[in-house]
C-alpha cells in the first residue's frame, strides 16, 4: 500500500520535511521563542498524521492512538461509534490539541470520529485513532505526512519546534557499475565521535558517517548519527559481497558537552531524531520516530531524558526497514 509506505519515512512538521529540503544551517538558532504558554510535558506530546484522499479514506488530519492485528485481506476504512472504539482498545482521545507549525502560531484541532484503517502492506493490521476537526492547512506534499501536536488548554504560543539539520558526513555515490567515496567530507562533532564505538578500518576499508543535529541558541541539543565500516575487497567486484559493520542512533547532549545515547525500551526498531520542543525555559521535549512509531521524552537538566509516551500505531512491511542507517552500497531489502 503505497500511501502507508510513505507515512513516517520522515517526520515533517507541516511545511518542513526532515528528509526533503533541509532547513538552512542556522534555522534552529534563528527561531525566536516568543512569550506565552510554554511546552507541555512529553506525555502531552503526540504525533498526528495527514492523509491525502484515497478510495477508502477522506483527506485530513488524524491522531493515531492504537494498533491491532487484523485478519482482513484488503484495505478498508471504517468509522467507529464510541462503543466499538472502546471494544477495539482505542484510549480516550484528548478533547483539544495544538498542531505545532514552524514559523506559524499553533493550530487548534479537536477530536472527531473514531476510525479503524486496515492496512495490508505488510502484516494486516488496523491503525486505530480519531479524525481531527481542524482548519490546519494540508502539508505542501502529496505524501502522507506526520506532524507534532501537544495537548494543552491554551495555545502554547511560547513553544517552538526545532528540527534536525545535517552537520557532518562522509558518504559515497553509487552508479550502475561503480561505487566511490565522495571527496567532500565533514568530521563528526567530537562529542558524537567519542560516544560511538571505534573499529580498526585500514585502507581499503572505508569509514562512512552522517550526523544531523538539533541545536538551541547556538548549542547542540541532540544528534542522529550513523557510522559504517565498509571492508572493501578489491578482489571482489560486487560491492554487495563486501563485509560491513554499522552503528549509530540518537544521542543527547550532557551538561558537560559530552553525548549520551537515548534508548526507548520496547521500541520495535532504532528510532530516529525527529526534532525537539523548546520554550523560554529551555529545551523541553525530544521527539523520536520511525515508520508507524514514535516516542517522546522529557528533557531534564542534569538528568537523562525520561520517556513520556511511546506508541507503535502501524505495522509496516519489514522490508521498509532495510538499509536503515545504511551508508554503504545498497543491495536491496
Amino acid at each position: 500500500m503505497a500511501a502507508m509506505q510513505r507515512i513516517a519515512l520522515c517526520l515533517s512538521v507541516l511545511a518542513v520535511a526532515a528528509c526533503g529540503p533541509k532547513p538552512p544551517p542556522n534555522s534552529n538558532t534563528a527561531i525566536p521563542i516568543p512569550d506565552g504558554p510554554g511546552c507541555p510535558s512529553a506525555e502531552s506530546t503526540m504525533v498526528v498524521v495527514y492523509h491525502a484522499a484515497t478510495a477508502t479514506r477522506p483527506a485530513g488530519w488524524s491522531l493515531p492512538l492504537a494498533n491491532r492485528r487484523s485478519e482482513a485481506s484488503e484495505e478498508r476504512y471504517d468509522v467507529l461509534d464510541p462503543t466499538a472504539a472502546a471494544g477495539a482498545g482505542i484510549p480516550t482521545p484528548p478533547a483539544r490539541l495544538w498542531v505545532l507549525q514552524v514559523g506559524a502560531p499553533p493550530c487548534e484541532a479537536t477530536s472527531g470520529a473514531f476510525f479503524s484503517h486496515t492496512v495490508i502492506d505488510g502484516p494486516a493490521n488496523d491503525v486505530l485513532g480519531v479524525e481531527l476537526t481542524t482548519t490546519c492547512p494540508a502539508p505542501a506534499s502529496e505524501q502522507a505526512v506526520q506532524g507534532i501536536a501537544v495537548v494543552a488548554e491554551a495555545s502554547p504560543t511560547g513553544c517552538v519546534v526545532l528540527l534536525p539539520r545535517p552537520v557532518a558526513g562522509r558518504v559515497a555515490e553509487e552508479g550502475s557499475d561503480t561505487w566511490k567515496v565522495l571527496p567532500q567530507s565533514t568530521p563528526m562533532p567530537p562529542a558524537v565521535e567519542a560516544a560511538l564505538p571505534t573499529k580498526t578500518c585500514v585502507a581499503p576499508c572505508e569509514e562512512l558517517w552522517t550526523v544531523s543535529q538539533v541545536d538551541l541558541s547556538g548549542s547542540p541539543l541532540a544528534w542522529d548519527a550513523a557510522v559504517e565500516w565498509l571492508h572493501v575487497d578489491p578482489a571482489q567486484p560486487d560491492p554487495c559481497q563486501w563485509a560491513s559493520e554499522g552503528d549509530g542512533g540518537v544521542l543527547v547532549a550532557n551538561a558537560d558537552g559530552s553525548a549520551a545515547r537515548v534508548d526507548v525500551p520496547g521500541a520495535s526498531t532504532q528510532l530516529h531524531l525527529a526534532g525537539a520542543l523548546a520554550d523560554r525555559g529551555g529545551p523541553k521535549v525530544l521527539v523520536l520516530e520511525h515508520i508507524g512509531e514514535y516516542a517522546t521524552l522529557d528533557l531534564r537538566a542534569g538528568a537523562p531524558p525520561r520517556l513520556g509516551r511511546h506508541l507503535r500505531w502501524y505495522l509496516p512491511n519489514e522490508e521498509l526497514y532495510a538499509g536503515d542507517r545504511k551508508l554503504g552500497p545498497y543491495c536491496g531489502p
